[in-house]
């Protein structure tokens, strides 16, 4: 069977396309000065889709050819999120087409990766090959919207400066397969449909129609998928105020999850600060999914339950389009249900109870910065409301962080697990009292 040069096949059959798209009219803005500021944030955030999908199917692929290829080093997601964490207060809207366009992109890889591998390839010689085109954007989008590493410009400049020789050596790697038009073939399928979806998103962001764009969820978290979002500045504003003021009453989100913490709580928020909108019942159903799931991934459901509070708390009773008593019952809904989330914390341990716990195991830790053990007993409280409320996984989601070995030390660890020990056998005997006195 006869071989082909793999990036040789894949430029000739993609050189179309990408110099259509090289004259588009984003392209020649991005290139002029022209470009303004919403429309460069709409390609990060476009950029930052497709490299979450694409990089997270590379990591995880057991495709020998595809491992051999894919090297950590091609990695830019990070550097893209990190641009739109520091456009975060400035609440630029998208352009709905734009990020349809980037949804269907990334749909298309999840696509590929299950059904033909080989064309993540084809995504990837798109994504990592625009190095070049990266060395001549950098400096300009830098010099037209006064941007710099650090300040939104850190995938444009990374891009430009590792990004040429990164892709020479993954490059390399491809042509070293020696693959069969077949497999060539299913590359060629992929980068064209990567480029197409690429064309598609950037025709809807220069020239900027601001009649046009709308706030979005992967405006606050290009990783959280597509959800509804409030579309009044004010709400977005409180949203954004929520996520503050939680994470900084529970240290433990940034702590365990970084600022990838920080932008789904944005997003959980956003999309939290909705649902009064489609009434009680429904708010309540969609709650208790996404405690079910925070649940599992370490987060207890008092901690919803607060941030549900905090939003009532932030939340605008007036705005326009929102009349006075919608804004009333929407505050009054979303405190109901985050009350609900907090029933059971509060019926079998009395804030008097865990300061004495928390007392007692910073004692037990030989005068351990008191702060560390409040938060520490508050958590494994919630955890232990929600083992009684029957969340199946029970406390081993949040223990496999607050009470890693790798992490912490023996003695830390220790007083974790004794202290669990304590909160369960006091929630039996708070709940066996109660049903001594129901049945008196």
């Amino acid at each position: 069977m006869s071989k082909m040069i793999a990036t040789h096949a894949l430029r000739t059959s993609t050189r179309g396309i990408h110099e259509h798209l090289e004259k588009s009219p984003f392209a020649l803005a991005a290139l002029d000065g022209s470009l303004g500021e919403q429309s460069y944030v709409g390609y990060i955030r476009v950029m930052a889709v497709l490299h979450a999908a694409l990089e997270r199917c590379l990591n995880r692929s057991a495709h020998p050819a595809v491992n051999k290829v894919w090297d950590p080093e091609l990695q830019r997601l990070p550097d893209l999120l990190e641009d739109n964490d520091h456009y975060r207060r400035r609440l630029v809207p998208d352009m709905p087409r734009t990020m349809a366009a980037a949804a269907q992109a990334a749909s298309h890889m999840l696509l590929v990766s299950n059904d033909a591998p080989l064309g993540l390839l084809g995504c990837l010689y798109v994504l990592a090959g625009s190095s070049r085109g990266a060395v001549i954007l950098e400096p300009r989008i830098g010099a037209t919207l006064g941007v710099a590493p650090g300040r939104g410009l850190s995938y444009l400049s990374r891009h430009a400066g590792e990004g040429p020789a990164a892709w020479e050596r993954a490059a390399a790697r491809l042509d070293a397969l020696a693959a069969s038009p077949e497999e060539i073939g299913v590359m060629i399928g992929s980068a064209l449909a990567t480029f197409q979806h690429l064309q598609d998103a950037f025709a809807s962001l220069w020239p900027w129609d601001e009649s046009a764009s709308r706030y979005t969820a992967a405006g606050l978290n290009p990783e959280s998928g597509e959800h509804p979002v409030p579309q009044a500045q004010g709400d977005m504003e409180a949203v954004l105020q929520a996520t503050d003021r939680i994470l900084a009453d529970h240290p433990y989100f940034i702590s365990r999850y970084g600022a990838r913490g920080r932008r789904f709580t944005d997003a959980d928020g956003a999309w939290l600060a909705t649902l009064p909108e489609q009434g009680l019942e429904f708010m309540s159903g969609q709650v208790a999914w996404l405690g079910t799931v925070l649940a599992a991934r370490g987060m207890p459901r008092v901690l919803l339950g607060r941030h549900l509070l905090i939003l009532a708390e932030k939340l605008p009773r007036i705005r326009p389009g929102l009349d006075e008593s919608f804004g009333t019952r929407r505050t009054g809904m979303l405190r109901h249900v985050g009350n609900d989330l907090l029933r059971m914390m509060n019926r079998l341990f009395p804030s008097p109870m865990l300061r004495l716990h928390a007392a007692e195991m910073a004692q037990g830790l030989g005068g351990l910065d008191d702060k560390a053990c409040v938060e520490a007993v508050d958590l494994l409280a919630g955890a232990v409301a929600d083992e009684q409320g029957g969340a199946p996984e029970g406390a081993a989601p949040l223990l496999a962080w607050l009470a890693d070995a790798d992490r912490f030390s023996k003695s830390w660890v220790e007083a974790v697990h004794q202290r669990l020990d304590l909160l369960r056998r006091a929630a039996r005997e708070s709940l066996l009292l109660e049903n001594q006195m129901a049945a008196s």
